[in-house]
This record gives structure tokens, sequence and C-alpha cells, in this order.
């Protein structure tokens, strides 16, 4: 069976539509429609739930939980980022045993597969992840940047800048990167202007810029 047919077939479906949405969103990305901290989710807590004696399931659950999502770098890698490699795995393990598998992954024998097929695409996720990690997180702005990023020049490359969307690129030593930004509530900024990056936000992993000008007066 061509894989573009296997695609939207049985147990492919959902995952293939999942795929379509991550490419989707990254083209909107890719055109200044929406920044990359649009779904960015903290992590907050420690890495290990206590599981001694004196703490309640629900604090139990919480920790576990905790601990899984950091074993998958959430926190550390956007979240969107690591959606789209888990996709991108889950999709190409699915699509795996589809093919060695063929008709035992059709009808009702498919959803045999989807726990099977969820696991790979996990560890797949975490083998990508393990050794890129501090990469993925530099490119959202981390924190061993902000002292670098803070008081620079920058331009912007969103369609615009307001006080809840924005994103800009900053030169620092090498290539430019692109930073999510934010401006003071009545204050826009349009594509291709320069502004002043005021502050860093550690929380969300955006900054604060401000009209050139504005920031000089203030120095």
């Amino acid at each position: 069976m061509p894989l573009y047919e296997l695609a939207f077939q049985g147990v492919m479906l959902p995952i293939t539509v999942l795929l379509l949405l991550v490419v989707a969103y990254w083209l909107l990305v890719i055109v200044g429609a929406v920044g990359l901290d649009l779904f960015d989710i903290e992590i907050e807590g420690p890495l290990d739930g206590d599981i001694d004696g004196g703490v309640g399931a629900g604090e139990n659950s919480g920790g576990a939980m905790t601990s899984a999502l950091r074993f998958f770098h959430l926190g550390e890698v956007p979240f969107m980022i690591l959606l789209s490699i888990f996709a991108v795995c889950w999709w190409t393990a699915t699509a795996i045993g589809a093919t060695l598998f063929g008709d035992r992954f059709s009808g009702l024998w498919s959803l045999v597969w989807i726990g099977p097929s969820l696991l790979a695409g996990l560890l797949m996720t975490k083998g990508l992840l393990l050794p890129t990690s501090k990469f993925f997180s530099s490119l959202d702005g981390s924190r061993d940047s902000q002292p670098q990023i803070v008081g620079r020049t920058c331009i912007v490359t969103s369609s615009e800048v307001t006080d809840t969307f924005g994103q800009a690129e900053v030169k620092i030593d090498g290539p430019p990167i692109i930073i999510d930004v934010r401006a003071e509530k009545g204050d826009l900024f349009r594509k291709g202007d320069f502004a002043r990056v005021a502050e860093a936000n550690p929380v969300t992993r955006t900054y604060l810029i401000r009209n050139i000008a504005s920031e000089e007066s203030k120095s």
C-alpha cells in the first residue's frame, strides 16, 4: 500500500492529523503569525516526587507526573519543539509497524498497536532529545543567554509586537537569534522596527522591548 494511503487509514489517521497540525503551526511561526511560546509550558516543583510517609496520594501523583514530564525535557525544551519531535517519532514508529505487519495493522487489530507504537515514539523522542535538549532550550531565549541579550538592539521580525505577542532578531556573537518579545501596554512595534531589549522574564522566557529613544532618555 502506498505510504500516502496508509497515512490516512486506521490507527494512522489521528497520528497523521496531529503531524499535519504540527506542520501548520510551524508554517505560522515562519510567517510570523504566532510566537514560539504560544503553547509554552513551565514545569514547577522538584524533579522527584516525595513518596515517603506523610505525603498524600495526590501529591505523590503530582510528583510522579512532574518527574515524567521532566524526563522528556518538558520545561527545558519548548513545548512545541518537543511535541513536533514526538509527532514525527510516533508517526514513524506506527508507519513502520503498519508496513511490517500489514493486515495485522488494520481493523480492530490496529488498536492493539497503539500502546507499543506510542511507547516506541516516546523512547525515540527521548533518544533524540537527550543530546540536544540544551541546544533546543537556547532557541527560545534561554536563561544562559539572557545577560547577553538584555541591553542590545533588536529588529522586529513578526508582523507586530504587542504586550501579548511578538518576535525579534538579535545579533550577538555568531549568527542572529530569534527571541520572543513583548511591548509595554499601549506600545506597538511593526515589522522592521528597531528596539532595545530592556528586560528579561525568566518565567515566560520572553523579553520586554522599548523604543530606543525612550530607553536612551532613561539612561
